[in-house]
């Protein structure tokens, strides 16, 4: 085998003028080309701090840097949680080229604008874990992307105990399965609206749930007795006289 002297790559003048100008993209993909990474990460720095270039025209160098440099990738999850939590969607809209795993446990769903959450959710989408804050915000426009990305039957539950109408019928839109699980048992004990959104998917009747039924009537915990006795009749079940 030939023995290689490899001794780096000589910058032109070009290169070397571009390099103590102006930090730019012309700058930067010379920095990247000599293998300047002091330069890069500089570069990085300052880029945080403005609004100057399309996400299209970065260079893969700046998200390697953040993935590879510990430093770096903490001083881009500072900037990406401030523009967050301060709604700066014109900085993410420029800057949010990787995915913050945590990004999410700084927003606050009731009130976060809707273009911001498709921002996030094209790049990470929310974890099934903030399910019930997703939820808590009684935000039909969030819950409609979460549910038709997730199992609306694995949501369905909890919407029921939050008691919010709107999104179980999200849920039901979305082809929850009814059959899936006795939901009638725990839709039975809120409020009737959730009762009726449940009855319009015409879900099962089960012994278990009339059983339960009789007991929490008899302990007056059964908001509105005949529409869901009317239910039990429909499906056969009667209680004893």
């Amino acid at each position: 085998m030939d023995f290689c002297d490899f001794k780096g790559v000589e910058p032109t003048e070009k290169q070397l003028k571009l390099l103590q100008g102006p930090k730019t993209i012309e700058s930067l993909l010379a920095a990247d080309f000599l293998g300047h990474q002091d330069y890069i990460n500089d570069w990085i720095m300052d880029w945080t701090q403005c609004n100057d270039y399309p996400l299209a025209l970065l260079p893969l160098c700046v998200q390697e840097t953040i993935i590879t440099d510990k430093k770096m990738r903490k001083h881009y999850h500072r900037y990406v949680r401030a523009a967050v939590v301060s709604y700066d969607i014109e900085w993410l809209r420029l800057h949010y080229i990787l995915a913050y795993e945590r990004v999410w446990n700084y927003v606050k769903f009731r009130h976060i604008p809707m273009n911001m959450f498709q921002l996030l959710w094209d790049v990470q989408e929310v974890p099934t874990e903030l399910v019930t804050f997703v939820a808590a915000a009684r935000r039909i426009d969030l819950w409609t992307v979460f549910v038709s990305h997730y199992d609306p039957t694995d949501c369905l539950l909890t919407v029921i105990k939050q008691q919010w109408p709107d999104g179980v019928l999200g849920c039901i839109n979305e082809g929850a399965d009814l059959h899936a699980k006795d939901f009638m048992r725990d839709a039975m004990l809120m409020e009737p609206a959730i009762v009726r959104c449940i009855l319009l998917a015409n879900p099962p009747a089960t012994e278990e749930a009339f059983s339960e039924f009789l007991i929490w009537k008899r302990m007056h915990r059964i908001r509105d007795v005949p529409l869901i006795e009317e239910f039990f009749w429909i499906n056969g079940f009667k209680e004893n006289e």
